[in-house]
């Protein structure tokens, strides 16, 4: 709730009026503290830059391989592949990409909710809420973390615990779960879960590219060249997560997402006073039954605004 709010106060408009924000708009802009913003966009652009699409693609083609025995490299191939065609083929690849990302927002394949690692802050603050405040916003993306974690993930543990399959090197990650529901409901399983994981994981990979291109405005390099570099770096770590070991993949995706998440609350901790002022003027409004969309100055926040955004 907290990082999504922020994410969406301190919002900004890049040159092609698309919105952009995260945690390093909020710590730059709200606290002031530039070294801090570039420390996290740098973290950002080691986990969802280079790291977390490897570990989606390590996902989809270990689940293939298990299911059809297809060799990893071929299918990293055709991720690789369909990545660029989504990247690439959209009239603005920054706008198309995130798109993707706000339309499937709090799905994941992998991390579940990633509340507080500062992900969710990215498509939070390209979403326009309605009522158009950005508490409204945190709401949303606070009934996120209950569906993916406390429903999905819970579903998902129940389900391998009463198939009573076993664990070992030969049976982690998405294999377990794979096998959990052939258990279940016999060969069938085997696919809905194959299925099911590579349109998720896909739909990761895209998000993914989104969470770091949305940062190179930070950078100055929101252009057709840095865009340009940086796919070509993403789309390679997307095909060495394709044949990496699971393990190989998962530490270094760990060490990113720790980083991300430290320097994220530290900062929503520092940014309390204006969490707490914004959500008091929501309720205030609500309660008063006034008009709910948000103004610059209807209450008192750290630092500033922009105030293209909200006037």
């Amino acid at each position: 709730f907290a990082e999504s709010v922020l994410g969406q106060l301190y919002k900004v408009r890049d040159d092609n009026k698309e919105f952009r924000g995260g945690p390093a708009y909020y710590i730059k802009q709200g606290l002031g503290q530039h070294w801090l913003a570039v420390l996290f966009s740098l973290s950002l652009f080691l986990g969802y830059g280079l790291m977390f699409g490897s570990v989606q693609a390590n996902t989809i083609t270990d689940a293939i391989n298990h299911a059809y025995a297809i060799p990893t490299s071929y299918t990293g191939i055709v991720i690789v592949i369909l990545a660029a065609m989504v990247i690439v083929g959209l009239g603005e690849a920054g706008a198309g990409a995130m798109g993707a990302a706000i339309k499937h927002g709090i799905q994941r394949g992998l991390y579940s909710n990633e509340a507080g690692s500062g992900s969710a802050p990215h498509a939070a603050a390209c979403a326009a809420p309605q009522p158009n405040h950005p508490v409204s916003q945190g709401y949303v993306q606070m009934l996120g973390v209950f569906i993916d974690t406390i429903v999905l993930c819970t579903c998902t543990a129940t389900v391998i615990l009463l198939a009573g399959v076993g664990g070992g090197e030969e049976m982690e990650g998405i294999r377990l779960t794979q096998d959990a529901m052939t258990s279940h409901l016999g060969g069938i399983g085997t696919h809905f879960v194959t299925a099911a994981v590579t349109l998720f994981a896909f739909t990761s990979v895209v998000a993914n590219y989104a969470y770091g291109e949305n940062n190179l405005h930070m950078f100055k390099l929101d252009h057709k060249l840095g865009r340009g570099c940086y796919m070509v770096v993403y789309l390679a770590m997307v095909m060495w997560g394709s044949v990496a070991s699971l393990k190989s993949a998962w530490a270094m995706a760990d060490m990113a997402l720790g980083l991300m998440t430290l320097i994220n609350i530290v900062a929503i901790i520092w940014l309390t006073p204006t969490i707490v002022a914004i959500s008091n003027d929501y309720f205030k409004k609500h309660d008063g039954g006034k008009d709910m969309e948000y103004k610059a100055g209807d209450c008192e926040i750290q630092g500033e605004s922009e105030k293209d955004v909200w006037g």
